[in-house]
């Protein structure tokens, strides 16, 4: 019997008495659909998952620091052969990201503090996002979007 590992990650949260907003879940969900997740701590989503759990209510901008800041500076570290494939991760949670945000209708801060009844109060973390997702040339995914959401708080 497979079960669905987005349904598992919420029982879980749920269980630790924290949250999963709802822009978490539905990335959470589109990942899981196009890549797949694989509920093992040694995988990078349902690390960052667990490590956010905790301690906090798992937000999208505690998730995208996780699987794509911190990635971002494990890229710069790597050996050669592990570049790829972390730069290869991190555009694919990009491009989910930037999907979800797109079928939101751009989801600008209003229609996230309505759904979530929190926003990020970090801005260090803020900057480091809006620096992440800013749109960038030459075989990157778009992300004009995502860039859009994050600056707007």
């Amino acid at each position: 019997m497979n079960k669905n590992p987005v349904e598992q990650i919420k029982k879980q949260a749920e269980n630790n008495d924290k949250k999963l907003d709802n822009v978490s879940e539905e990335f959470l969900e589109e990942y899981d659909d196009e890549y797949g997740i694989v509920l093992n701590k040694q995988k990078p989503v349902y690390y960052s998952v667990n490590k956010i759990m905790n301690s906090k209510d798992v937000l999208v901008f505690y998730l995208m620091n996780y699987l794509v800041v911190s990635m971002e500076n494990n890229e710069k570290e790597s050996r050669k052969d592990l570049k790829m494939k972390i730069k290869e991760f991190k555009n694919n949670c990009k491009k989910t990201l930037e999907s979800v945000i797109k079928d939101k209708g751009g989801y600008k801060r209003k229609g996230y503090k309505k759904d979530n009844n929190e926003d990020i109060k970090d801005t260090d973390l803020k900057n480091k996002l809006v620096d992440a997702f800013r749109p960038k040339p030459f075989n990157a995914p778009k992300t004009s979007k995502s860039y859009a959401f994050f600056k707007s708080f």
